[in-house]
């Protein structure tokens, strides 16, 4: 009896784990899911979050321009505000 539910069990958990496994074979085929994993190398020095807003905001924006760049753009001497 207890045999039989060993079995039953086992069989139960291969079929999650083999349905689990197609569902992810089918996102990382995701043309979706390819993309959001562009915008997040492309900016990756960012926080998952401000990742995130990238990537629904401006899907196709290129690597952005942090305060540090901005600085070259500036001045010597000019009052930055």
């Amino acid at each position: 009896m207890q045999n039989e539910k060993a079995n039953q069990l086992i069989n139960e958990i291969t079929s999650y784990v083999k349905e689990l496994a197609s569902e992810t074979d089918k996102v990382k085929q995701s043309e979706f899911f390819r993309h959001y994993l562009d915008t997040m190398v492309r900016f990756w020095k960012y926080s998952y979050h401000n990742q995130l807003l990238i990537f629904y905001q401006m899907p196709k924006s290129d690597n952005g321009c942090g305060i540090q760049d901005m600085a070259l753009y500036w001045q010597t001497g000019e009052k930055r505000q």
